[in-house]
């Protein structure tokens, strides 16, 4: 495990340098690779990324012992990407789930899903805390630490589509 994690840093560092990453926002540096943990996010923008791509994977390979699970792995396509093209032998989806977020082939898509999937789950959550047996104290409690988080985490992610806002 420690070799692993002694090679994952320069991996992603790797990719950070061979990739051109993608911009999110405004103003804000392309990013090539995102991390948690094992869980690797990677933006290829175009066809000529692949090759950079197999060899950092297999220089990463042959450094820590570990292999790539093509089985466990997914790709997303954004934009005109042609699907017919084998990346590596990772399936194409039309969402991928990334750190808990759904995020589909456009923006529009991402952000129904993930709002419609927050909201659902929050307003199930509220019913049952202001139909439980709970106090005043433990009702603002259980609003602040689950309802306001999932809310939070869906905001730093997508902006609320117009719907929620008029709800």
């Amino acid at each position: 495990m420690t070799l692993y994690t002694l090679c994952l840093q320069p991996f992603l560092n790797m990719l950070e340098q061979w990739l051109p990453g993608v911009s999110i926002g405004r103003g804000n540096c392309p990013i090539s690779v995102v991390a948690y943990a094992d869980d690797v996010t990677i933006f290829v923008t175009s066809m000529t990324d692949i090759p950079a791509l197999e060899d950092a994977i297999r220089l990463f390979e042959k450094s820590s012992g570990a292999h790539l699970n093509t089985r466990k792995s997914q790709a997303l396509p954004v934009g005109r990407w042609n699907t017919s093209a084998n990346i590596i032998g990772i399936p194409y989806h039309p969402h991928v789930k990334i750190l808990g977020v759904h995020v589909w082939s456009t923006i529009h898509k991402s952000i129904t899903a993930t709002w419609t999937q927050f909201t659902g789950r929050d307003r199930v959550q509220a019913k049952e805390a202001y139909s439980g047996d709970l106090c005043l104290a433990h009702r603002i409690s259980e609003l602040h630490l689950y309802l306001l988080s999932n809310i939070w985490n869906a905001a730093q992610n997508f902006p609320a589509p117009g719907s929620i806002h008029n709800s």
